[in-house]
């Protein structure tokens, strides 16, 4: 469990570098558009923000699995679900 914090800690960290990074680019692309060099930083760091984000997202739905799966575990057989008595 403590590694998959650990690697869920590090793809948030990654994520937020990225948005951090994308900062400069899209300031300098919203203060003058007509700049063409410009438009190639700004699609690199969106499609670098969409893998992190992606890769953020596919290590929060393993956790998400992984503590599901001690959770069933842990519980004792024949227990009820209580998401059954929700409704």
């Amino acid at each position: 469990m403590t590694e998959s914090l650990a690697r869920l800690q590090e793809a948030r960290a990654q994520l937020d570098a990225v948005r951090s990074a994308m900062a400069d680019p899209l300031k300098r692309w919203s203060a003058e558009p007509q700049r063409r060099e410009v438009v190639p930083e700004v699609v690199a760091a969106l499609s670098e923000l969409i893998s992190r984000e992606a890769a953020y997202q596919n290590t929060l739905e393993e956790l998400v699995l992984e503590l599901a799966d001690q959770v069933v575990r842990l519980s004792p057989e024949g227990a009820p679900d209580p998401r059954e008595g929700e409704g």
